[in-house]
């Protein structure tokens, strides 16, 4: 038996996993169990399969081994366990010898409640436990999203539970409760819950990473292994991959530079921590601003390096980050219309006017959507695809699409623009063959969010100049920023 090889291996404890719509959960939900034996039915009988799961265990590991239960207090789904019914499972836990009860909340019907996106606060789970502390004399413990300390220390210190689980902050910093121990906040690696290299990667059945931390739980190796042979290194771009090589490569010895086109860093990440919900990429930022800061990185700002620049530094190795720039198709009219930038438009550099077209429903498109709407713009997004936000995690995507909505945000799917005009586009339903076109028009701006194609003017220029170039990221292939800060750290660690 599983707890009993635990025992055996030496772990601590034992914790049963009763949520999120896993088998014990299924026996306990009324939602899921439509048996009509000795096993569901009632409360008692949907209950009878996780007491006799408790039982056994006691039964082989003995009284002194602590075995916690997790249980979503609410599983956020019509006809299924609500908070009431969970109360009285947990105390029915408690007299069968449970330790301690994990309180989490939804199952894979509530999905996007189960994996708590950045559109959900910090501690958004802890309601449930709190109401679960009352019901029972046992150790209570939360979850949900917590990545700050204070926050988690509030939580307890105001009894609404006795322990805070960490999850994705502790893929993305291994040693976060030392260095809360030893006041090195700044040290502090955060989870900004993009998912992308663990919950995704769970999905897929690729290995658990991080986007922040590429090398999570062998961090320690950007500073202990230093360069054989320091080298002098520039790093064109301060976007998230710029920024992490130049801290790391400026961690194990080497001379590093890092300049940067506009008058900040972050490059596009930046603007992507500006729509609602999304100022947790922002501490990403920071902290690896910190990090080439601590590591003595020059940084230059506003400032385009050109392959002259590089001639006069003479540089033993440069590292090309410049990002990606706003995709322009050939659709007619593109060339002459009048169209934002959607990072100008979140950074505040371009206004727009009341009436909003946002040409292009993915990630970027969506987002920059929700932030107008939040402002009070009157916002129409066109997509192609059948699908608003196609590029979006599918935890996170349902709660962007309630906000589009919330916001009253249209949204026309399955139309591809034919023609940009002065005010809006012509564009056919993809559809139906032959359809006629269509006007949209009457809008005081168009956004064009329609992609992003790879930025990397250096390259060919540095040929012969610099004997060694590294491209990564954007710069390389316009993708996801798990990419950029990989190939970061593949070649930092590398030079």
């Amino acid at each position: 038996m599983p707890a009993l090889r635990g025992k055996k291996a030496g772990f601590d404890a034992v914790e049963l996993h009763a949520s999120h719509g896993y088998l014990i959960a299924q026996f306990l939900s009324g939602h899921a169990n439509k048996r009509t034996d000795e096993f569901g039915g009632s409360l008692h009988n949907r209950m009878r399969f996780l007491r006799l799961v408790l039982q056994d265990i006691r039964k082989k590991t003995g009284s002194d081994f602590p075995v916690i239960v997790r249980i979503s207090g609410s599983e956020m789904i019509t006809g299924g366990r609500e908070i009431q019914e969970t109360k009285a499972v947990c105390q029915m836990c408690e007299e069968e010898g449970a330790n301690a009860i994990h309180v989490s909340i939804s199952t894979y019907g509530s999905l996007s409640y189960c994996i708590g996106s950045t559109y959900l606060a910090p501690g958004y789970e802890t309601s449930a436990a709190e109401a679960i502390k009352k019901a029972v004399n046992i150790p209570v413990i939360t979850v949900g999203r917590y990545a700050d300390a204070e926050i988690a220390e509030s939580v307890l210190r105001d009894g609404s539970a006795d322990l805070v689980a960490f999850g994705r902050q502790s893929i993305a910093d291994p040693h976060f409760p030392n260095k809360v121990m030893s006041r090195r906040q700044d040290d502090i690696i955060p989870c900004i819950s993009c998912g992308q290299g663990c919950i995704m990667h769970l999905f897929s059945d690729e290995p658990i990473s991080c986007v922040v931390n590429p090398n999570n739980g062998t961090e320690e190796e950007y500073i202990s292994q230093k360069a054989e042979r320091p080298k002098h290194i520039l790093v064109a771009g301060g976007g998230p991959g710029g920024l992490q090589a130049a801290w790391i490569m400026a961690a194990r010895g080497h001379k590093v530079e890092l300049v940067e086109k506009e008058g900040y860093l972050g490059g596009a990440f930046l603007p992507a921590s500006y729509p609602p919900s999304k100022n947790p990429l922002g501490k990403m930022i920071a902290y690896y601003i910190r990090q080439c800061r601590k590591y003595g990185v020059k940084i230059t700002l506003d400032t385009e390096l050109t392959a002259d620049k590089v001639k006069e530094i003479r540089p033993d190795a440069v590292v090309i980050a410049t990002g990606s720039v706003n995709l322009t198709p050939p659709i007619k009219g593109l060339d002459q219309a009048d169209v934002l930038n959607p990072c100008d438009v979140l950074l505040g550099k371009t206004a727009t006017g009341k009436k909003v077209l946002v040409a292009g429903g993915g990630l970027i498109g969506a987002e920059t959507a929700d932030f107008l709407a939040e402002q009070g713009r009157e916002v129409t997004i066109i997509e192609m695809k059948p699908e608003i936000a196609a590029d979006l995690d599918p935890y996170g995507k349902p709660m962007l699409l309630k906000e589009l909505k919330n916001h009253e945000v249209t949204m026309l799917k399955n139309a591809a623009i034919q023609e940009f005009l002065k005010d809006g586009v012509t564009y056919k339903d993809v559809t139906k063959e032959g359809t006629e076109l269509k006007t949209l028009d009457g809008f005081d701006s168009v956004v064009l969010a329609l992609g992003t194609r790879s930025h990397n003017p250096l390259e060919d220029e540095l040929k012969g100049i610099v004997e060694e170039i590294h491209v990564i990221g954007d710069a390389k292939k316009a993708g996801k920023v798990y990419a950029a800060t990989h190939e970061a750290v593949e070649v930092a660690m590398s030079i």
